[in-house]
């Protein structure tokens, strides 16, 4: 059964939502795990571990400032340290009118220097709907997890 972590920085709650709706689409057919990253950006081991031993790795955060950003900063920074090329990615951002766009090219500029099999999250289907953007979420977590198991 393939290895999924959901890793994200958020400042509210809504980020965490989707990581939960991720990891809930993501459990029908592999083990998933969510972690937030502190807002201090300092990972733990056990952490780093896991992402290492995952299959697949999806990232989230909102998309703010980059001083908000920090954390993901150093996630990133810290990450070209280890091998990843052989993982699955993934990333989410809670809907937010034209503010998608940067934190996803972020996600994506980390999975290309990594090497990794990247899996394009789609555009919102309602920005007021928050209903239906968990549902987009869970569905984002279920297709990463039919790849990993593929690939397994």
């Amino acid at each position: 059964m393939p290895s999924i972590e959901v890793i994200y920085f958020s400042g509210s709650a809504h980020t965490a939502q989707h990581a939960q709706a991720i990891q809930a689409g993501a459990s029908e057919l592999a083990e998933a795990t969510v972690r937030e990253i502190p807002h201090d950006g300092d990972i733990c081991d056990d952490t780093w571990r896991a992402l290492d031993a995952a299959d697949a790795i999806v990232f989230g955060a909102e998309n703010e400032s980059d001083a908000a950003n920090d954390p993901l900063n150093k996630l990133t920074r810290d990450s070209f340290r280890r091998y990843w090329g052989d993982k699955i990615a993934a990333c989410f951002v809670p809907p937010a009118i034209g503010a998608e766009t940067e934190a996803q090219q972020r996600f994506w500029d980390l999975a290309c220097r990594h090497g990794m099999t990247w899996v394009a999250p789609g555009e919102p289907d309602d920005l007021g709907d928050i209903n239906t953007n968990l549902r987009r979420s869970r569905d984002l977590g279920r297709q990463v997890a039919e790849l990993a198991d593929a690939f397994s």
